[in-house]
């Protein structure tokens, strides 16, 4: 009878069942010193999670957010507040390098899991990290990426072989632009292109005047570049002060292809490449049907939120957070390392099946790059128009084809 009673009075009007206990993510991204790409990716992981609770939840239970607005000197410490004070199921970041790097190794030191939804440096996924996973591609990808570009289309756009196409690479020399230049000239060698100079200078400090003269003297038909957005910057306009006559100029993620590079180029970027993930835009035939859909619902309530579509960091963000929210921790036996660990390395799934043209396999531990997903995205960008780049390359994810080859110095009519 008493039981009876109990039951009937929790079935009173005005009581419910308690509600399921949430499952607590740690964030890391530096919001307040990254600039619009980190607060684009976190927001395009927030777009994940409102997705993911929309449906369910993880087997019936919310998901809610630890956000630390970390900077390069106070990353090891908030992972291991999330970790040890916060007790977070997992930790993501990051979009910088330098603060994705250091959040890794923080998060393998206290056995939790760590996704990287952006930063491409390539150490940042490594043998002996076994709880350390990335979504997005390498330094080292986008590195061969332009590369390629090169040997592919610019070579033959100009009707130069191989082993006549003079290229130089110009690059800050960090964990980020060493990783993507090493790249970049061992995929010159290996390809037969001629490596004509190769241009390492730290920022600020450089003296680009000086460097650019010498790259001058050394007349390549492309140059590669990996860099950030102010020395980008500074780089491109000393080009054209010093009217550099270039075939092509390709640069990676952390400038040619962000708008706050072009904006106040204007015309000096028109007709730049860049070698980079892809944003919503990507061509629908990269995706498998079910992708497409999900794209649509995603840029949706992004749009909504936000105010626009979604950037190539936002759509970086979102694809790491659907893989861990939607595809790992729902398979996980356990809420554990060990059985977080086990369902992203038992996740297999074919390209085009993520919003971004992707797919998603990761590194086995005992591989030398554990963790990355082999299948990540990278894509070649072209400013067309002023403060407007589509994809070039490759053919099944563009949207138009390469122009501007030769490189003009001045193309403001045009554009």
């Amino acid at each position: 009878m008493a039981a009876v009673s109990l039951l009937a009075l929790f079935m009173l009007p005005g009581w419910s069942s308690p509600a399921p206990r949430p499952v607590i993510i740690g964030a890391v991204y530096p919001l307040s010193k990254g600039g619009p790409p980190a607060t684009q990716e976190y927001d395009g992981f927030l777009t994940a999670v409102k997705l993911v609770d929309a449906t369910g939840g993880i087997r019936g239970r919310p998901v809610r957010i630890d956000l630390k607005n970390v900077n390069a000197n106070n990353v090891a410490g908030s992972v291991f507040r999330l970790a040890r004070k916060d007790h977070v199921t997992a930790i993501v970041g990051s979009e910088s390098s330098i603060v994705g790097i250091q959040a890794a190794a923080a998060s393998q030191r206290v056995h939790t899991i760590y996704l990287e939804n952006g930063a491409v440096a390539t150490m940042l996924t490594m043998r002996g990290q076994s709880d350390v996973f990335r979504t997005v591609t390498t330094g080292q990808t986008l590195g061969r990426t332009s590369a390629d570009f090169a040997a592919g289309t610019i070579a033959p756009r100009m009707h130069i072989p191989l082993r006549k196409l003079r290229v130089a690479v110009v690059y800050i020399d960090d964990v980020y632009g060493s990783s993507v230049a090493q790249a970049q000239i061992d995929q010159t060698r290996q390809l037969g292109m001629r490596l004509v100079g190769v241009f390492p200078y730290f920022y600020p400090g450089v003296d680009f005047q000086t460097l650019v003269a010498k790259l001058k003297r050394v007349r390549p038909n492309v140059v590669l570049v990996a860099s950030y957005v102010p020395d980008a910057i500074a780089f491109r306009r000393e080009t054209v002060r010093q009217n550099l006559k270039v075939d092509a100029m390709i640069g990676t993620s952390s400038s040619f292809c962000m708008l706050n590079f072009a904006k106040p180029l204007k015309w000096e970027a028109v007709g730049l490449f860049a070698a980079d993930k892809p944003d919503w835009t990507v061509n629908p035939g990269a995706l498998l049907p079910a992708a497409r859909a999900l794209r649509s619902r995603a840029n949706n309530l992004y749009r909504h939120n936000y105010g626009a579509n979604m950037t190539g960091p936002a759509v970086a963000g979102f694809v790491g957070g659907w893989v861990l929210l939607h595809d790992v921790l729902p398979r996980a036996t356990s809420l554990t390392t060990a059985g977080i660990r086990r369902a992203f390395l038992a996740v297999n799934l074919p390209s085009g099946s993520e919003i971004n043209g992707a797919g998603v396999y990761f590194a086995r531990p005992s591989a030398p790059d554990a963790g990355q997903n082999l299948r990540a995205v990278s894509v070649v960008w072209q400013w067309q128009r002023v403060d407007s780049a589509i994809i070039v390359n490759p053919p099944g994810f563009a949207q138009g084809a390469p122009k501007y080859i030769p490189l003009p110095l001045h193309v403001s009519a045009k554009s």
